[in-house]
């Protein structure tokens, strides 16, 4: 799984997405938004300047926190679902 998190240092909503991604044991790559050249970034990927933002193999999920990344990957990968015994 590839994902890329678009985050503020210090925000609540870019913290939830940082514990859902440590509750679930997803490695990532974040890129924080206070540095303009990828604020910039983001901007252009998802058309809009709303943070966070979360990018899931390709899939951008956009102004999202961490209760929507997390019903997401519940959706979208088995292998997490049967590491929470939801299978």
């Amino acid at each position: 799984m590839n994902v890329v998190a678009y985050l503020k240092p210090t925000c609540g909503w870019s913290a939830g997405v940082r514990e859902v991604l440590s509750r679930y044991d997803i490695e990532y790559e974040e890129k924080l938004i206070s540095d303009p050249d990828i604020y910039a970034e983001m901007v252009m990927k998802t058309g809009q300047p709303m943070s966070p933002c979360v990018e899931i193999d390709g899939e951008m999920l956009v102004d999202v926190g961490g209760e929507e990344v997390e019903d997401h990957l519940l959706r979208s990968d088995n292998d997490i679902c049967a590491r929470m015994g939801q299978l």
